[in-house]
């Protein structure tokens, strides 16, 4: 007999009675639920009936044959007065658990933002299964519609947002990624301002011709996604947006780019004269420094950008420019600098015509230069704006490279 056998008899009746309810499967009952898998939710209000409407797209395997579509995606619903009741309501109505532990994105459409979107997300802030990773987008349509429609490549319609944010996102030169814990971190802090993705959503291109029919019954009305635009808010009130361009201004001055694009038209050189030409940043940093200067806010911002040239329209065909495009006239970088500086400018001043300080002007002093910034806050009347009142010195260097 094995030596722990003599320990005592209990061990042994220990064991036969695990082996037992092991092969009886007697441990009991084993709840097992539908479970939906939540890749992306989407939010939007009711007003006239005071409801959140919240729409959930389901990544569809095989085995959800309740969800088996044609266009091989499915959404879920649930309304309520807050998103948690929403979110109770959709499982009640679909008969489905739904699990939002992998959402990634979440979809704000404006009939929510316009009023105060803080409210609207203390929900999903609070709540332990999401993810405070999860992207945030805004949207002037129906989130519900971003859900439901269709795209030409991708079988569940949002994973082309996710891609283009998720994965590009923090490089990428067009486009602003915000994530649930930035924007409430941004909200409480010192600084009135904050910024989403702001999605549109438009038709295909169709042929035209005898074929547009064909192609239309073949694209079933597919939708595009452009997410290159942005929502600027002031706490959590909406105040405005910011155009394609002064995205990627804003972009070069606050996150390190790795790609993007620009286009220059109509350069004289002293040899040639440049008609059209497209330039792709390969890394773009930046530097800013905020500081008091007597009774004046200053933000230094030092941008320095790689380019190469991707496309060239000149009158003068020269097997050089091919060979050498790092070999570029300096009346190019000149042109280069003022674009890149003149929309930084530009994009500045709509920001400051928001006020709305996405640029965490005053969280920074409150957190560098405490002592400066209390003494400046008691000689400020309470609705002082720091963003309006800061002055932005900006240089440009640039870099051609092969």
């Amino acid at each position: 007999m094995p030596a722990f056998l003599k320990q005592g008899k209990f061990i042994v009746y220990i064991m036969i009675f695990v082996f037992v309810l092991f092969f009886t499967l007697d441990f009991g009952a084993v709840d097992l639920q539908k479970v939906a898998i939540v890749v992306t939710l989407g939010l939007d209000y009711e007003s006239e009936e005071q409801n959140y409407v919240l729409s959930g797209q389901i990544a569809v395997t095989d085995s959800i044959s309740a969800f088996t579509a044609a266009e091989n995606q499915a959404v879920i619903y649930g309304s309520g007065k807050t998103p948690s009741m929403a979110l109770k309501n959709m499982e009640d109505q679909s008969g489905w658990h739904p699990y939002i532990s992998f959402c990634k994105l979440i979809i704000v459409s404006k009939s929510v933002f316009a009023q105060n979107i803080m409210d609207a997300l203390d929900f999903f802030l609070r709540n332990e299964q999401l993810n405070d990773t999860a992207l945030i987008c805004a949207t002037e349509e129906k989130a519900a519609d971003i859900l439901n429609s269709k795209t030409s490549l991708d079988e569940v319609s949002t994973f082309s947002l996710l891609k283009t944010l998720m994965y590009n996102g923090s490089e990428n030169m067009n486009v602003v990624a915000t994530n649930l814990k930035d924007f409430a971190v941004r909200y409480y802090n010192s600084s009135n301002g904050n910024i989403l993705t702001y999605i549109k959503m438009s038709e295909s291109v169709e042929a035209d011709g005898e074929g547009e029919e064909e192609a239309e019954e073949e694209s079933g009305d597919t939708k595009i996604f452009n997410p290159t635009m942005a929502a600027v808010f002031r706490k959590s009130e909406f105040i405005g947006l910011l155009s394609s361009d002064e995205v990627r201004a804003y972009n070069l001055v606050t996150k390190k780019v790795k790609r993007g694009q620009m286009d220059l038209q109509d350069i004289e050189t002293r040899d040639y004269f440049i008609e059209n030409c497209s330039v792709e940043i390969t890394n773009g940093k930046f530097n800013k420094s905020i500081y008091f200067e007597g009774n004046n806010i200053v933000c230094d911002i030092n941008v320095h950008i790689n380019f190469k040239i991707d496309h060239l329209e000149s009158e003068e065909k020269n097997l050089n420019f091919l060979l050498h495009s790092e070999d570029v006239p300096k009346e190019f970088f000149t042109a280069l600098k003022n674009r890149v500086k003149t929309d930084i400018q530009s994009m500045i001043d709509v920001v400051k015509s928001y006020d709305a300080d996405i640029f965490d002007i005053e969280e920074t002093l409150f957190k560098f230069r405490p002592g400066q910034y209390r003494k400046y806050k008691e000689h400020n009347e309470e609705d002082f704006s720091f963003i309006k009142n800061t002055k932005f010195n900006i240089t440009i260097n640039v870099n051609a490279i092969s």
